[in-house]
């Protein structure tokens, strides 16, 4: 990994980050932000209103709403970590983690020509396949930086994210076991032959029985949520990952949700 610049250096704690090659590259790092920003970025984090979601989404608060300035305006601690990951910066520390990793995997961007552009991605295009409107070249990337809570019944099946995002990454701002909680780990699956198969026919979101089952029975990864715990891994072809159903908690599960993408299909 090469050394964060400083402007990375100055919110995160990077000596503990360590490259994990299974069931494909990522990192879990204990202690991302500095422990002088965390307690800050967690007294602060956001309480969001509750909207009606779809059966088994969680609550989100999204760069766009109202409410989400609102909460930087208010909030120097976030609005210091939202500035340092829409940067060119961050763009670069990310590159130069995972860059080896997505040019193997058939990664369509142009990395050598890599650049960070402020696109603002709307909340209907959040969940659609393809923008519906591409206003960049493949190499102008930018940057998301969502905040979820989410309560029993929360559930994300196994998926691939969508084939424009270059990374995702989780920041877990409570304990699982604290919490009391039952369910709402991140799984990660290894490559399988199952698997190959959802992915040739573009069904990116596994059917819920299946997924189900494989929760239980595949060898899988399994990251528990714990304070100020981070889960970053490369949105590639064989990156497999769920959330099992959230059964019981005595706290919502919260987290923060930061990707990196082009505005068209990263991967071959």
């Amino acid at each position: 990994m090469i050394a964060p610049p400083p402007s990375v250096r100055e919110i995160l704690d990077p000596e503990h980050l360590t490259l994990a090659p299974r069931p494909f590259p990522h990192l879990v790092v204990d202690r991302f932000f500095s422990e002088d920003l965390y307690p800050e970025l967690k007294a602060e984090f956001p309480q969001i209103l509750k909207m009606d979601r779809p059966e088994g989404w969680g609550q989100s608060l999204y760069w766009g709403d109202s409410n989400y300035d609102d909460h930087l305006a208010n909030s120097p601690a976030w609005n210091r970590v939202f500035q340092t990951v829409h940067s060119q910066g961050w763009i670069d520390f990310i590159i130069g983690e995972f860059g080896d990793y997505w040019m193997s995997e058939g990664c369509a961007v142009d990395l050598g020509k890599a650049v960070y552009v402020p696109y603002l991605e709307d909340r209907i295009d959040k969940e659609l396949l393809s923008l519906r409107k591409p206003a960049h070249e493949p190499h102008e990337l930018w940057c998301r930086l969502d905040f979820y809570q989410s309560y029993s019944g929360y559930y994300r099946p196994v998926h691939l994210d969508h084939r424009r995002r270059l990374i995702s990454m989780l920041v877990y701002f409570q304990d699982h076991d604290e919490a009391g909680m039952e369910g709402g780990e991140l799984i990660l699956h290894p490559p399988s032959l199952d698997l190959k198969i959802l992915e040739k026919l573009g069904l990116y979101h596994a059917p819920k029985s299946f997924s189900k089952m494989r929760d239980r029975m595949a060898s899988t990864i399994s990251v528990k949520p714990r304070d100020n715990r981070m889960a970053v891994f490369p949105c590639g072809k064989d990156s497999w990952h769920s959330v099992p159903a959230v059964s019981t908690e005595t706290l919502p599960r919260q987290h923060i949700q930061i990707t990196i993408s082009s505005s068209i299909d990263a991967w071959n």
